[in-house]
C-alpha cells in the first residue's frame, strides 16, 4: 500500500490503493488508515473529522462492487479528457530582470542627458569629447553586463502538456520537445524537487534539447536518454503527474 492522501479527489488514493487492488485490500487499507485518521485518534486535530470523512466516503464507494464499476468508468473517462498543463507562476526573478534591464536603459539615458546639461558634446577638444562618450558607454555596458550575470538566460513563457499520448513542451508559444509515452522507458518523479525525469527511446530523443529552466538536461546513457523536466516553478506537483503517467499509459513510473 502506498501512503495514503484523505485530501486527494480520488477515491484510491485516499485509501492508498491502486486500480487494480482488490476488495480484501481495499478493506484492509480502509481499516489501517481509518485508525490513523479516527478523530478519537486525533483530539487535537480539528480537522481530523473532515479527513476521516473522506477516508470513509472512499471506503464506501470502493467497497460496493456496483458503485467502484460506476466511479472506475467516471473516473477514468474523466483523467482521459483532461490531462494535465504545468505553465510557470509569476515569477519575481523575471520580474526583477525585467526592471533591471529597464534601468539599465534609463540610467544610460540620464548619463547621456548630464552630458548635455553640462555642455560636454560642445566641447572644442575633439579628444576629450571621445573620452567622455567612451566612458558613458563604459558606465552602461557595466551596469548592463551585471545585470545579465546577476540571471540566468532561461525562458519566461513556457508550458508542459501532459496528454494521453504524449508529453510536450512549449516554449514562447511554439513546440519546443514532445515525446510520446509509448517511447517512455520510465518515469521518476521527485516530490521534494518537483521534478519528472522521463527515460525515454535515445531514437525518440534525438532532437530534444536543454532549455532552462523547464528541460533541465537531455543526458544520453546507456539505452536511454534521461530527460529532466523541472516543475518546481509551476504548481502542477510531480507527483501528480506520476500518477496521470501511470494511469493514462501504463508506464512505470516511481516517486523519489
Amino acid at each position: 500500500m502506498s501512503q495514503f492522501d484523505p485530501s486527494s479527489s480520488d477515491y484510491y488514493e485516499r485509501l492508498g490503493l491502486s486500480a487494480s487492488a482488490s476488495r480484501k485490500a481495499i478493506r484492509k487499507a480502509y481499516r489501517s488508515v481509518a485508525r490513523k485518521t479516527h478523530p478519537d485518534r486525533n483530539p487535537n486535530d480539528p480537522r481530523a473529522a473532515h479527513r476521516f470523512q473522506r477516508i470513509r466516503e472512499a471506503y464506501e464507494v470502493l467497497s460496493d462492487d456496483e458503485a467502484r464499476a460506476d466511479y472506475d468508468r467516471q473516473r477514468t473517462s474523466t483523467v482521459r479528457s483532461t490531462g494535465l498543463t504545468a505553465a510557470p507562476r509569476l515569477d519575481v526573478g523575471c520580474m526583477a530582470y525585467a526592471a533591471w534591464r529597464v534601468l539599465v536603459g534609463v540610467i544610460a539615458a540620464l548619463i547621456f542627458v548630464a552630458m548635455e546639461m553640462a555642455g560636454l558634446w560642445e566641447l572644442n577638444d575633439a579628444e576629450s569629447t571621445t573620452w567622455v562618450i567612451v566612458g558613458a558607454i563604459a558606465v552602461a555596458s557595466t551596469l548592463a553586463f551585471l545585470a545579465a550575470r546577476s540571471f540566468e538566460d532561461e525562458a519566461s513563457d513556457y508550458e508542459v502538456r501532459f496528454e494521453e499520448e504524449d508529453v510536450t513542451v512549449y516554449v514562447e508559444g511554439h513546440p519546443w520537445a514532445r515525446i510520446r509515452w509509448k517511447h517512455v522507458h520510465r518515469l521518476v518523479a521527485d516530490a521534494e524537487k518537483n521534478t519528472v525525469e522521463l527515460r525515454v527511446a535515445p531514437s525518440a530523443a534525438q532532437s530534444i534539447r536543454a532549455q532552462k529552466p523547464v528541460i533541465r538536461y537531455v543526458s544520453p546513457g546507456s539505452g536511454e536518454v534521461r530527460v529532466l523536466l523541472d516543475l518546481s516553478g509551476t504548481d502542477l506537483p510531480a507527483t501528480t503527474v506520476h500518477r496521470f503517467a501511470h494511469r493514462i499509459s501504463g508506464v512505470r513510473a516511481t516517486v523519489v
